[in-house]
């Protein structure tokens, strides 16, 4: 059996409802990816309407790869040449839309994934 650690991977916009709309399109396409992930949303003030940017998950060693591997898919299907900055674990990782043919980008995925806070 895998350990198992907190991931946090808030999305970094522009606005908060610009982030807010990219990190509900991510969790509904890595729930989509990979039904058995448990991803919820968090408001970063309580005094907001919006839901918040930031997605935490508990996540085994195993689901790590998925979960870079989903990431880098939902980047692919955004905008060529679009750029989304992610904190995942209080690290800031920009990714280009082309990161899924990037083997690179995707190593450095799964980098922030592993540092658990």
């Amino acid at each position: 059996m895998g350990t198992t650690a907190s991931t946090t991977i808030r999305v970094l916009a522009a606005n908060s409802a610009e982030a807010a709309r990219a990190a509900a399109d991510l969790r509904r396409h890595l729930l989509d990816a990979q039904d058995d992930l448990d991803i919820t949303r968090e408001k970063e003030q309580a005094n907001t309407q919006d839901m918040g940017a930031t997605l935490v998950m508990i996540l085994g060693t195993q689901a790590v790869v998925v979960l870079a591997n989903g990431i880098a898919d939902w980047m692919r299907k955004r905008r060529i040449g679009s750029t989304v900055e992610l904190e995942i674990n209080g690290n800031r990782v920009a990714l280009a839309g082309e990161v899924a043919d990037n083997p690179k980008q995707v190593e450095r995925l799964i980098r922030a994934l592993n540092r658990a806070e």
